[in-house]
């Protein structure tokens, strides 16, 4: 296996959710980043994002903007 020298990645995760009817139902907001560094300066990137709604609680801690 050949050395190909140092290399870096950094991932970054969020999450966020709100009631839409409180105690009924709420939204959820996940994503992601990574972005990828090699030895030689070359990088990629890559990252995804979901929202849905579902029935119950939100997960918490969530804000909810005035």
């Amino acid at each position: 296996m050949a050395n190909y020298g140092p290399s870096a990645s950094v991932r970054a995760d969020g999450k966020a959710s709100a009631p839409v009817i409180p105690g009924l139902s709420a939204v959820e907001f996940n994503a992601f980043a990574v972005v990828s560094v090699n030895f030689y300066g070359e990088g990629s990137h890559d990252g995804d994002a979901s929202f849905y709604s579902y029935p119950g609680l939100p997960c918490l801690p969530y804000h909810i903007p005035h």
